[in-house]
């Protein structure tokens, strides 16, 4: 996968799933493994996900494999209202109030967020130029004092905002995640609103009037994914439209822990 371009938090993560597999079947008997997926108690999102990483590995090890057809399930997102995320972000750390802040005045990707530079940080023309990943493009968006208050508090002694040169880049984001689901878990419990268990890194959209989305339809699904693609500046609209799912190997339940059957 990494000769095919793809980037390592793409490919840890189809790692961790074969190892799970191999752990409860013969991974190399493609028929022991399609058994598997059809008796494990998995929707059909995920099985399909799982079918295309079993592919890729067969495929590598040259084994014939005939893939079960799986049928992706299409769900409305879940969006949290503002109020919600103004909620998380005043109950939180520092550190990753920042963060959600980026993410709510932007709508930026997290990895994004993640690789964000102080020389990124312009506080003269009160602007954050942003690295495009996963297709996107290049782009320049305006910020707010708030954000720009918040983003000085931080520690600048390393280049980046907010990963950590001690550790590995991934590693670090995990670290950062888990202790984000810890917070937001116990958030949730002291303010008894079980909704904002639903928040996470990747489905925060833009909130902002500068974004161009009036205030009374910013909380709508059709306006946040629309705010997505325009901050985000997908090629195409589908990939827009799968964004509030798309939750990689660093989403989790509610109650802040991994398990296998988010991706």
């Amino acid at each position: 996968m990494r000769k095919q371009g793809y980037r390592e938090s793409t490919i840890q993560p189809c790692i961790r799933a074969l190892k799970a597999i191999a752990k409860r079947t013969n991974l190399l008997n493609p028929e022991s493994v399609k058994a598997y997926l059809a008796s494990a108690v998995l929707g059909e999102n995920r099985k399909e996900k799982l079918t295309d990483d079993l592919a890729r590995f067969y495929r590598y090890k040259q084994i014939a494999f005939d893939r079960t057809r799986y049928r992706r399930i299409e769900k409305l997102p879940f969006i949290p209202l503002e109020s919600e995320v103004d909620q998380l972000i005043a109950g939180i750390g520092k550190k990753t109030a920042t963060f959600l802040q980026l993410l709510k005045e932007t709508g930026m990707r997290p990895g994004e967020a993640w690789d964000l530079r102080w020389t990124d940080v312009d506080y003269a023309t009160a602007s954050i130029t942003i690295t495009p990943e996963k297709g996107s493009k290049p782009r320049r968006l305006k910020m707010s004092g708030r954000l720009a208050q918040m983003l000085q508090q931080l520690r600048h002694s390393w280049e980046h905002v907010f990963g950590d040169p001690r550790f590995d880049p991934l590693k670090s984001m995990q670290n950062f995640h888990r202790n984000f689901c810890q917070q937001r878990k116990q958030l949730a419990e002291r303010l008894q609103n079980p909704r904002l268990n639903g928040i996470t890194l990747s489905n925060v959209p833009p909130f902002q009037s500068h974004h161009g989305i009036p205030s009374n339809q910013r909380h709508t699904t059709r306006n946040a994914i629309a705010g997505s693609q325009e901050h985000q500046e997908h090629a195409r609209l589908h990939s827009s439209r799968r964004l509030p799912r798309r939750r990689v190997h660093l989403q989790s339940g509610a109650d802040g822990r991994s398990s296998e059957s988010t991706y």
